[in-house]
């Protein structure tokens, strides 16, 4: 998930004066706490697939890493305002993008409980029909504005967006900071694409020759396929095995399944949504800082 451009935030040699030392001395244990967490989001990474759970995760990480960043930038002076403003570009894309990608997950949320809600109260079959077919279409809408969405991400280019700005006539501190800040973009933009990404699994329509071939599939190999399953999968495979039934509003073990996975899938997409809420909430302070410095 994460790329391997991470740069080290302590290389650069500083000078200039006892104020430098002090600004370096204070900030200079939150870039290491900042380090620890990339290290340990990037071992979650490298140990996790891309469920909503593991996703989950990932936010609240991020959302620390922005937290950590506040003190620093809000700890520069008016001497170290710099015109080039490329993170201030990147922080104001990065919002953007959140509050487009929470908009995509809120679709799903809300296809979700639609069709939880119609099983749960054990409607007749051709109204469960019904909002399956439903729920279907919704999440092809859904792939096809998120595939929109990754376009947009991977346009980000963070790399040399970072490097206009950590020039050598900058001040010390900001050179510092832009570092730390650009450690944390990188984790912004892959955790974005992980769950654009989760958002765009494929859908096939239930009761369809290829829907029943992938379920069966999956069932025989389960073991070697667990790495690519995620909770859309799940209740995929539990929608399929209710559509198979010949009279699905009796089969209460196969309702029963539908209802267990669309409640974890419902659990996941609300934890996205609130990893979403709050690194868009931080995300809000780090541009106000940065407008702050960039003006």
């Amino acid at each position: 998930m994460f790329e391997s451009q991470q740069p080290r935030l302590l290389t650069r040699k500083t000078s200039g004066g006892s104020r430098h030392m002090k600004l370096s001395s204070q900030i200079n244990p939150i870039i290491l706490k900042i380090e620890e967490d990339l290290r340990r989001l990037k071992t979650h990474e490298a140990l996790s697939n891309s469920t909503a759970d593991t996703i989950s995760i990932g936010l609240s990480g991020l959302g620390n890493l922005y937290k950590c960043a506040q003190q620093p930038l809000q700890g520069l002076h008016s001497d170290e305002k710099c015109s080039n403003n490329a993170l201030l570009d990147a922080s104001s894309k990065l919002l953007d993008l959140g509050i487009a990608t929470r908009d995509i997950a809120l679709l799903l949320k809300d296809a979700t409980r639609s069709l939880q809600y119609t099983i749960q109260e054990k409607k007749s079959e051709s109204r469960i029909k019904s909002s399956i077919s439903d729920y279907v279409h919704w999440r092809k809408k859904i792939k096809k504005k998120a595939k929109g969405q990754l376009s947009s991400i991977k346009g980000m280019d963070v790399g040399s967006g970072s490097k206009r700005i950590l020039e050598d006539d900058d001040g010390e501190d900001l050179i510092i900071v832009s570092k730390m800040l650009k450690c944390v973009t990188i984790i912004n933009v892959s955790i974005y694409e992980h769950i654009i990404i989760f958002l765009c699994t494929p859908v096939t329509k239930p009761r369809s020759r290829k829907w029943l071939f992938l379920s069966k599939l999956r069932h025989r190999r389960r073991g070697a396929l667990d790495d690519n399953q995620n909770e859309l999968i799940d209740v995929d495979d539990a929608l399929c095995t209710l559509c198979c039934s010949h009279h699905m509003t009796a089969d209460v073990e196969k309702l029963q399944l539908a209802e267990k996975k669309l409640e974890a899938l419902m659990d996941g997409i609300e934890g996205i949504e609130n990893g979403l809420d709050s690194m868009i909430s931080q995300l809000t302070k780090t541009r106000a800082s940065l407008l702050n410095i960039y003006s």
